[in-house]
């Protein structure tokens, strides 16, 4: 059976962007970020554009379940995030960092909001995550960032989270992925064997319901 994608959507204004972004440029010279990301202020989309990861996950998963239709102002990354920071998934701190995505607040905003059923899960092993993705659920899954240059079993399994992609199949023996930040070339869906994956994950994340 063919794997069916979920929509590729970075935490950026364009995936062709992102590579150029990580390495420096920045994410307000894309001449359409308005229009794209939903954000008109370029103070906050260049701060929270690199904080999108979770939303960009969740947008993947209305267009996969919307039949690739969304509600204009409703459904772009600035108006997840809205509703993100008004159910406190986000909590600005005062040093200027950011707590969140907080799993839980955003997954009864997403059932309130957008009726799409979801839970959490702190620790599910490797064997849970296959069992996930053979059940047909989605996982919104903790992983390092490095994981975009993962060739191979993490060397540093101590640092295994931070970012958060979408996990959407499991195909003999291989995780796909949707990563927000991926620097693959187009169409940008990613894939690892299972074991390489999970040694990159933290065993956290949002487990979407069928």
């Amino acid at each position: 059976m063919a794997i069916e994608h979920y929509p590729y959507i970075s935490q950026w204004a364009d995936p062709a962007d992102n590579r150029r972004i990580l390495a420096g440029g920045d994410p307000c010279d894309h001449p359409r970020w308005r229009q794209c990301s939903g954000f008109t202020s370029a103070q906050e989309y260049r701060f929270w554009s690199w904080r999108l990861c979770g939303v960009a996950c969740f947008q993947s998963v209305l267009l996969r379940r919307r039949g690739l239709r969304l509600d204009s102002a409703l459904s772009t990354r600035h108006g997840i995030w809205r509703q993100a920071m008004a159910a406190n998934a986000f909590i600005p701190q005062p040093d200027g960092s950011v707590l969140g995505l907080i799993y839980a607040p955003f997954v009864r905003m997403i059932g309130q909001i957008y009726g799409i059923a979801a839970t959490v899960d702190t620790a599910f092993s490797q064997g849970q995550l296959a069992d996930y993705l053979a059940a047909g659920r989605p996982v919104m899954a903790s992983v390092a960032p490095l994981v975009r240059h993962a060739r191979g079993i993490n060397p540093d399994p101590g640092r295994n989270g931070g970012h958060l992609v979408l996990c959407y199949a499991l195909d003999r023996g291989r995780v796909w992925f949707n990563n927000p930040s991926a620097t693959e070339a187009e169409p940008f869906h990613s894939s690892l064997p299972l074991d390489v994956f999970y040694s990159w994950c933290a065993g956290r994340g949002v487990i979407f319901c069928r």
